[in-house]
């Protein structure tokens, strides 16, 4: 078996995922460190340790009726960057990795979920690609929806209690 890891990579202030991806970050300058300065950071990275991979894995929760415009959105802005910049430094990562500047970026991966609870076929077999069972992938996204759902109902709450909603402002 392969051995497999995943390390978070989010800066703390992340932009949210429900505003339009730019592609300001995408560089052609051959920059292939992957330190805190790098102009691209996904929200997370598979590392597989026995083929020196780093896979770089990015969420998305976007409407429902346009998560395949999201996802490649996504790719749009990520894979111009993992092109330019296919080797990955994992000292970061890994501190103490042997050789940490011989590794490898695999795809990106997008895993997708709609506002409302829509799972889109790639979301699954991206969940598999990276090693999950089948259910462990159902597992998993019962959560992030139970989570989604949560968070819908309080939005819905705050905007129809809201003193103005009867005022007509």
């Amino acid at each position: 078996g392969s051995e497999m890891c995943i390390r978070d990579s989010a800066p703390p202030n992340r932009d949210s995922d429900l505003d339009q991806d730019d592609s300001s970050g995408v560089t052609s300058d051959g920059d292939d460190s992957d330190d805190a300065d790098s102009p691209l950071r996904p929200d997370l990275y598979c590392l597989d340790h026995d083929r020196r991979v780093v896979i770089p894995i990015e969420f998305t929760v976007a409407d429902d009726a346009n998560l395949d415009a999201a996802i490649r959105r996504k790719h749009a802005k990520y894979d111009p960057w993992l092109l330019c910049n296919p080797s990955a430094s994992v000292a970061r990562l890994v501190p103490g990795a042997r050789e940490p500047h011989t590794w490898t970026f695999g795809p990106l991966v997008v895993v997708a979920i709609g506002v409302w609870g829509t799972v889109p076929h790639s979301t699954i077999a991206a969940l598999t690609a990276l090693g999950l069972s089948v259910a462990a992938a159902n597992t998993a996204l019962c959560a992030v929806l139970a989570s989604i759902a949560h968070s819908n109902m309080l939005i819905s709450r705050l905007r129809h209690s809201s003193p103005t909603r009867w005022c007509g402002v």
